[in-house]
């Protein structure tokens, strides 16, 4: 995962989860000094989103040098897959 996380106890459940699911997450990413950035998203009945975001979380700390580039062969394969499922979906419930 390209990230950026805390040490606290937002980063800790992420990385959990992550590990659960077979996601690595690099030790890069994870920050010991920073709180883990959340965002809530407020959705409409018309679709208009609002997003609430923690201005010191680590979601405002995000750089360019923290993402891996070039992406890992398997990243890009996943990517893929996952936007061709996505965009299925889309289709099938339309």
């Amino acid at each position: 995962m390209e990230t950026v996380i805390g040490q606290d106890d937002a980063g800790k459940f992420i990385q959990a989860h992550c590990n659960d699911a077979g996601i690595m997450v690099r030790d890069a990413c994870i920050k010991k000094d920073e709180k883990t950035g959340m965002n809530i998203v407020l959705v409409e009945q018309d679709g208009t989103r609002s997003f609430l975001t923690n201005p010191h979380g680590t979601l405002r700390s995000l750089k360019v040098e923290h993402i891996q580039m070039p992406f890992p062969e398997r990243v890009q394969r996943s990517y893929a897959l996952q936007a061709y499922l996505y965009f299925r979906r889309l289709v099938l419930i339309n």
